[in-house]
């Protein structure tokens, strides 16, 4: 249904550097930033991690969506254009202590269950619902052009960011008292970078932190990576 690329810095979340509220498969696009955006490098203190986060409607499916790349799979993925050019293509990240609370207390090893919709009750899906919201860690693996682990980054374990205060966006209407209380549309174009594509079951917070790169104001359009 809609993607968000988000960026935190020292518990604070600033602007999204991303977001389609609409999401359409077969209408992807680059969108264009209006401002060139600085993420702090890794080796910075504090470094900046950036978010990816997917919503999902499934209801028309009677199949389990898994992750993966596939237009099928859950496919939560967004490419930033930036530089510097470094070497450096892609991160992705997975839960680690979640999914093992989860798996030794309702999936017991039995992963072949894990494709059956009727496994998927409510309270099964609560329950990892609630283990991913209530641990700190997350592995992160960012990889080089050649497709091999960065220095460091093979599937680190990583603390997730605490987002102390969260981003609200300005309003873009204002009330005009002289005449009514109709909110009086200011206008304007959130403008964005990238292009997302998207697909499957599971809203998950993709959680990253790359080196130091600006974002580039790029034509209309948007893309993917692996989550």
């Amino acid at each position: 249904r809609k993607a968000v690329v988000r960026r935190i810095r020292n518990g604070v979340e600033h602007s999204e550097i991303a977001r389609d509220d609409h999401y359409d498969f077969n209408f992807q696009e680059h969108l264009m930033l209006e401002n060139e955006i600085h993420v702090a490098s890794v080796r910075l203190i504090p470094r900046e991690t950036l978010i990816t986060e997917c919503f999902y409607n499934t209801r028309d499916r009677n199949w389990v969506t898994t992750g993966g790349l596939g237009t099928t799979d859950e496919m939560c993925l967004a490419f930033l254009i930036y530089y510097p050019k470094v070497n450096f293509s892609k991160c992705i990240s997975r839960e680690g202590q979640a999914w093992k609370k989860w798996d030794d207390k309702y999936v017991k090893k039995d992963y072949e269950q894990l494709r059956k919709p009727t496994f998927w009750t409510k309270n099964n899906s609560q329950r990892l619902r609630e283990a991913f919201k209530d641990t700190d860690q997350y592995y992160a693996r960012c990889l080089s052009r050649a497709d091999t682990a960065l220095p460091g980054l093979a599937y680190k374990e990583t603390k997730k960011p605490q987002i102390k205060i969260p981003y609200r966006p300005e309003s873009l209407c204002a009330v005009s008292m002289a005449t009514s209380i109709v909110p009086q549309c200011l206008g304007g174009i959130i403008a964005l970078a990238f292009w997302v594509a998207i697909r499957g079951f599971t809203s998950m917070n993709k959680s990253v932190s790359i080196g130091k790169v600006v974002v580039v104001p790029p034509k209309l359009n948007d893309l993917v990576s692996s989550g």
